[in-house]
C-alpha cells in the first residue's frame, strides 16, 4: 500500500525539489494576470454588470472580466502559493518561513492599509468628506478599528482587497505545519480541509476559509505531479467549462441548477473551474511573445497590489465629480484606466525604491529588492 501511494499516486510524496523551467515561467504569467484581474475587480465603487443593459458592450465586460476572470485570481494564487511552499519544503524551518512570510505578506499589508487609513481620516479632517472608506474604518468606534481594520485580526477589515494576504499567510503556515505532521499523507489534509469548513468552520482564525483548500491543492498538485500543467483532455474539459460559466454568468441558463445545490459546493465548483482556465491561460501566454512583456512588469505587479486601495481610493474622490458617479457615463473609461494607473503608479514607486535602505523596501514591497528573481512562495 505505501509503495503504491509513493510510487504509483505521487510523483514526489515527500515535497521538495526544484521548479521546472516552463513552471517557472508559467507562474510568472499567472501572478501578473491575476493581480490584474485583482485590481480590476477592486476599481472603486465597484463595477456592477447589472447596471447596464445586455445590450451595452459594458455589460458582458462586466461580467466576463469582473464577475468571471475577476474571481479566479484568489484560488489561482493560493494555488501557486502552496505549490511553491510545497516545492521549497524542508529548507527553513517553521519559525524562519513564519518570519520570512510576515516580512512578505502581513507587513506591507499593514503598511499600506496604515496609509490608506491617515488618507480617509485627513480627508475627513481637512475637506469634511465623510466617504465610504471612512464610515469602514473609523465608524465603529476605537476597538474594532485597531483589531479588525488595522490588525486584520477578525470580521470583515476595511481594506478588504489585502485580506487576502492575511489568510494567505494563516494558510501557508497550516500548511507548512500539515506536511511535517502529516508527510507524504498531507494529500488527505485537502479532503479534510473542506469537511472543517463545511462542519465546524475555521472561525476567525481564517476570514476566507476557501483560501486553504486552494493552497492544499496547491500542494497535492507539487506533490502528485511536480508541474501545474493539467493534462491535454482536461485542459480542453476545462476550457468547455468556463464557456459555460461565462454563458451562466451573460444569460442565466444554469440558474435551475444553482438554485438546487448547496451555495458553498456551488462556489467551489466555480472557483475550481475560473481558477484552472488561469492557470491554463497563464501556460499558453508563457509560451508566447507576450511573455517578455509580462516579464518586464512582474517586478512590480506585487508592488501594485499592495498599493492599489491607496491608488484607486484616491483617483475616485478627485475623478468621482467628473465621472458622475458608478451610472455616469464616463466611470467605464475610469473602470478601465484605473489599474493601468496602478501599475504605472507602482512603477514610478519601485524605482523611487531602488536606492532606499533594504528595511523600507521591506516595509513597503515585501522585498528587499524589487529586481526580478525566480519564483518564491507568497
Amino acid at each position: 500500500m505505501q509503495a503504491t501511494f509513493q510510487g504509483s499516486v505521487l510523483r514526489n510524496p515527500d515535497g521538495g525539489g526544484t521548479v521546472a523551467p516552463e513552471t517557472s515561467r508559467q507562474i510568472v504569467a499567472a501572478r501578473v494576470i491575476c493581480i490584474f484581474f485583482m485590481l480590476s475587480v477592486h476599481v472603486s465603487p465597484g463595477f456592477n454588470a447589472a447596471a447596464y443593459g445586455m445590450g451595452d458592450a459594458m455589460h458582458w465586460i462586466g461580467a466576463l472580466w469582473v464577475d468571471v476572470l475577476g474571481r479566479s485570481s484568489v484560488p489561482a494564487l493560493s494555488i501557486v502559493s502552496g505549490f511553491l511552499m510545497s516545492a521549497q519544503f524542508g529548507l527553513r524551518g517553521l519559525g524562519q518561513i513564519a518570519l520570512d512570510r510576515f516580512g512578505t505578506l502581513v507587513l506591507p499589508m499593514l503598511f499600506w492599509t496604515a496609509v490608506l487609513a491617515t488618507l480617509v481620516l485627513a480627508g475627513y479632517e481637512i475637506l469634511g468628506a465623510r466617504t465610504d472608506a471612512y464610515h469602514r474604518f473609523f465608524a465603529g468606534g476605537l476597538q474594532p478599528l485597531i483589531t479588525q481594520h488595522m490588525l486584520f485580526l477578525h470580521g470583515q477589515p476595511a481594506n478588504l482587497p489585502l485580506a487576502f494576504l492575511r489568510d494567505l499567510f494563516v494558510c501557508g503556515l497550516i500548511a507548512v505545519a500539515l506536511q511535517r505532521l502529516m508527510g507524504r499523507w498531507v494529500v488527505l489534509a485537502l479532503p479534510l480541509s473542506i469537511l472543517i469548513w463545511q462542519t465546524v468552520g475555521y472561525g476567525e482564525v481564517i476570514l476566507r476559509p476557501m483560501i486553504l483548500p486552494f493552497v492544499l491543492t496547491g500542494v497535492v498538485l507539487q506533490r502528485g505531479c511536480g508541474h501545474l500543467t493539467p493534462a491535454r483532455r482536461l485542459r480542453i474539459a476545462v476550457r468547455v467549462a468556463m464557456v459555460g460559466v461565462v454563458a451562466h454568468h451573460w444569460t442565466g441558463w444554469l440558474a435551475p441548477l444553482e438554485a438546487m445545490v448547496p451555495p458553498d459546493a456551488w462556489l467551489i465548483a466555480f472557483r475550481c473551474i475560473v481558477s484552472a482556465f488561469a492557470l491554463d491561460m497563464a501556460l499558453v501566454l508563457s509560451a508566447s511573445r507576450l511573455f517578455l512583456l509580462l516579464q518586464r512588469w512582474e517586478p512590480v505587479l506585487y508592488l501594485a497590489y499592495l498599493s492599489h486601495s491607496v491608488v484607486i481610493c484616491s483617483l475616485w474622490q478627485l475623478l468621482d465629480p467628473l465621472v458622475g458617479g458608478p451610472q455616469g457615463w464616463a466611470y467605464p473609461l475610469f473602470f478601465l484606466a484605473a489599474p493601468v494607473i496602478s501599475l504605472l503608479t507602482a512603477r514610478v514607486l519601485a524605482r523611487s525604491l531602488d536606492h532606499a535602505p533594504a528595511w523600507i523596501c521591506m516595509v513597503v514591497s515585501g522585498k528587499a529588492s524589487l529586481r526580478r528573481r525566480a519564483p518564491q512562495a507568497a
